[in-house]
């Protein structure tokens, strides 16, 4: 499915902050959290199984569901 617009501008945003090197490779804790969060995401998304629903449905509160939002 594809994804709300307002989730892929969240990860472009912080994937350009990891990738840039804004903070020379020390990420403050909760920076390491979100990304973590994000890599866990991205596994369910790309592997879908029955605790990925769950993490759909977090996704979805978290975020607002809308129609495109079908996964």
């Amino acid at each position: 499915g594809t994804l709300p617009p307002q989730w892929s501008a969240l990860t472009s945003v912080v994937v350009m902050h990891l990738g840039g090197n804004i903070f020379s490779g020390k990420l403050p804790r909760q920076w390491s959290g979100l990304r973590f969060a994000l890599d866990e995401q991205f596994r369910d998304l790309m592997d879908p199984s029955p605790l990925a629903n769950e993490s759909s449905t977090a996704l979805q509160e978290a975020f607002g569901s809308g129609p495109e939002f079908d996964l």
